[in-house]
């Protein structure tokens, strides 16, 4: 299927949120996801969050530092 990701479309064959995640980055306790214009919720289980031809997915890598 077909998603926005990064504002780019992307073919993917995952079918939530977390097999997508997974895939793009090495520690999901370290991102913001945005789907479809709304923040997901850090807590929730992604793996119930079905991927939909279409769906606007972002991911925001969280920095700290000094």
């Amino acid at each position: 299927m077909k998603i926005i990701y990064q504002g780019r479309e992307t073919e993917t064959s995952a079918q939530n949120v977390a097999t997508f995640v997974d895939v793009q980055v090495k520690r999901r306790s370290e991102v913001v996801v945005e789907l479809n214009g709304g923040i997901l919720d850090a807590d929730a289980d992604w793996s119930r969050i079905p991927l939909v031809e279409g769906a606007e997915l972002n991911i925001f890598q969280i920095v700290s530092g000094g």
